[in-house]
């Protein structure tokens, strides 16, 4: 019965220039995929495709360039927003985002239940290590990419100050950092929040809410601080 109401009742998580943010997100990072592993492969069949669906290579570069460029300014934009809410850098180390010594409690429990040692499972926060995990991955990728992709972009101006060699490197951190976040949103990203078993499907990206059966199921210490202090906190 408890499950059953719990279904009715919902929590704002996400606020909508969070959704906002992520569904932007979701369109540079999908047109940078598209536009950009063509060039890496531009003899097989299904780049030539994506290419011409495009209108042609140039098309193709611009649409490339923009997309970073774009995917830069949102991530500037993200920074900024997290700094003015918290106010003060005390304020952003209290970020539900930082890792804390309970992610590290959390990923051995959580290893001890995988292999049977024990039955519990962690009791989960607002964010857990993994969706930490992703999240700092995304930073890093984004300084990696956004570094490197400017290196490609202008590499004439940038001979003037490095190596040529450093232009091919940087050409090959730009190809596997993209293949590497592409596998993890793919595969890692999708099965942890859209593929669950347990609770396929979340909309939480689209409505910004869940369900008290969902926040007790996924995140019991943050409904904890709910039924406490009476409020959640929208990101």
């Amino acid at each position: 019965m408890e499950e059953q109401e719990g279904t009715k009742i919902e929590y704002m998580r996400w606020g909508k220039n969070t959704r906002i943010q992520h569904v932007l997100l979701i369109i540079t990072f999908a047109i940078l995929i598209l536009t950009g592993f063509p060039l890496s492969f531009p003899e097989t069949w299904w780049a030539q495709f994506l290419v011409k669906m495009m209108g042609g290579w140039w098309m193709r570069t611009q649409l490339h360039h923009a997309a970073g460029l774009s995917l830069v300014i949102l991530s500037f934009y993200h920074i900024l927003n997290i700094v003015i809410k918290s106010k003060n850098f005390r304020g952003f180390t209290k970020h539900k985002m930082i890792p804390s010594k309970k992610d590290i409690k959390d990923v051995l429990q959580y290893m001890k239940c995988l292999f049977g040692f024990v039955d519990e499972m962690p009791s989960w926060d607002r964010y857990i290590w993994k969706e930490k995990m992703e999240y700092w991955g995304v930073v890093w990728g984004m300084l990696v990419m956004a570094t490197t992709g400017f290196i490609l972009w202008f590499p004439f101006q940038f001979l003037e100050i490095i190596p040529f060699g450093w232009i091919n490197l940087a050409g090959v951190l730009h190809f596997y950092e993209a293949l590497i976040a592409t596998l993890v949103v793919l595969i890692s990203h999708f099965y942890n929040v859209h593929f669950l078993p347990d609770d396929p499907m979340q909309k939480t990206w689209l409505t910004g809410k869940m369900t008290r059966a969902q926040m007790k199921h996924h995140h019991p210490e943050e409904l904890k601080d709910i039924d406490l202090f009476g409020e959640v906190r929208q990101d």
